[in-house]
This record gives structure tokens, sequence and C-alpha cells, in this order.
């Protein structure tokens, strides 16, 4: 599939340059993904990688709703935490903004056996990634 975006960027650098943008004015949610990187490399998913894929392909600057992330690595919360619909946890920020994140081996395609559960077979299922930097 040809981009009509005027930019030559690549998708993943066009995903990533976005992600980065967001996290450029949104201070909390850096700090968050800095927490969750402690367990291990952090990568965006679903969604937000969706709608950046729309973007770069019609030229367009469609907003997005949420974010899902995934941890390749395992943690424990300390404190009680929202669950979303796939065995997930939820956090929302204080403008309503909803993220999605997971241990990379509890997420739904790995837990029911589609693929094996590792950043590799994420990014070979997926249309791109985006990691963060730890």
């Amino acid at each position: 599939m040809t981009s009509s975006h005027p930019n030559t960027l690549s998708l993943e650098h066009f995903i990533d340059n976005t992600l980065n943008a967001v996290l450029s004015k949104r201070p909390d949610l850096q700090s968050f993904i800095d927490f969750l990187s402690t367990f291990g490399n952090v990568v965006a998913f679903g969604g937000f990688v969706r709608d950046s894929i729309h973007n770069w392909v019609y030229g367009q600057e469609r907003g997005y709703r949420d974010l899902d992330l995934v941890v390749d690595g395992t943690f424990a919360s300390n404190r009680q935490v929202s669950r979303n619909h796939f065995g997930g946890y939820r956090r929302f920020f204080s403008d309503g903004l909803k993220v999605d994140y997971w241990e990379l081996a509890q997420t739904y395609a790995f837990r029911m056996n589609f693929f094996s559960p590792s950043l590799n077979s994420l990014r070979n299922k997926s249309a791109s990634f985006c990691e963060s930097r730890r």
C-alpha cells in the first residue's frame, strides 16, 4: 500500500514520532510508561497504532481515544487497580485518557495460544509497533 502522506517517514518512524509527540505533551503518561518500563520493554499496540497507520496512509490527523501497552516482563500491583475486559489493567488519567496495559504473556492472543508470547511474535503479527525508550 502506498502512502499518500506527504511525509516520507517510514510507517514505524511515523508511529514512533506520533507517540513521542503525545508523550512530550503528557508528562503524566511519560512517567507511567517510564514506571512500566522498569519491568521490561513497553510496546504500544492496538487502537493507537491502528489510528496512526490510518493517519499515515491517508495524511489525516485522527485523534486517539486510548492507548494499549504491553510490557515484556512481569509486574505486580501493590494497590487496587481497575481491570479491563480482556484481563489486563486499566488506568484513567485526569483528562479521561484510558490506558490499558498487560504483561506480554497475559494478552488475549497469547493466552489463547494463537502464537508464542514474545515481542517478535507481536511485531510479526502486527502492522507495526513502537517501543518506549528505557
